[in-house]
């Protein structure tokens, strides 16, 4: 049964190389629906509200927001200037993570499924409580691509009433440099129905 929580993460952080290779691709733009959301600004950060007030993130005012990207599962996707970054918002919906323990053994599952991929080197990963009601996990590290290394910072926030949110952002690795405290902060703002 967890398999089948454990499988929608997994492509989630396969999308990655997708969306790099999407924005990154000379002839290739993102569909841009910039702010079609409710979003508020402040200082050098905008807050966006999802429809329904489902989540709110902040992120930088010179990145994009695209709530109409090409990829099954995600939600939203935050783009830097230069493409060389982005933030992916998903959605999981598992009746396991109902069961008590099954979001615990969701995480322990996860964590070993990436841990056992060779493509991944996994610098940290945390079991994180959010509440009562919601437990989380973050996870950091790099994806062998074809191409080169992609550098990844995960959140996961997943609620016991079988709905979670992966938030991932992954930068290509001549921006890392730029763009790794943009990342973390947009990826440590996600907050559900704020």
């Amino acid at each position: 049964m967890m398999r089948k929580i454990v499988i929608p993460i997994l492509i989630l952080l396969a999308v990655g190389a997708l969306i790099i290779a999407l924005a990154t691709d000379r002839g290739a733009k993102l569909p841009d629906d910039t702010h079609n959301g409710n979003a508020t600004s402040t200082l050098d950060f905008v807050a966006y509200t999802a429809p329904a007030d489902a989540y709110t993130v902040q992120y930088p005012r010179s990145w994009r927001l695209n709530e109409s990207p090409p990829v099954e599962g995600v939600a939203t996707i935050i783009t830097s200037p230069d493409a060389m970054a982005y933030v992916a918002i998903g959605f999981v919906e598992n009746e396991a993570l109902t069961e008590p323990g099954g979001t615990s053994q969701l995480i322990k599952e996860l964590e070993a499924a990436l841990r056992a991929n060779s493509d991944y080197t996994i610098d940290g990963f945390e079991e994180r409580l959010v509440s009562d009601e919601i437990q989380g996990y973050s996870v950091s590290g790099q994806l062998r691509v074809p191409d080169g290394v992609l550098h990844f910072r995960e959140v996961g926030v997943l609620v016991d009433t079988g709905v979670g949110f992966v938030v991932r952002g992954t930068m290509l690795e001549e921006g890392v440099a730029a763009h790794e405290d943009s990342v973390e902060a947009i990826v440590e703002s996600f907050r559900i129905g704020e």
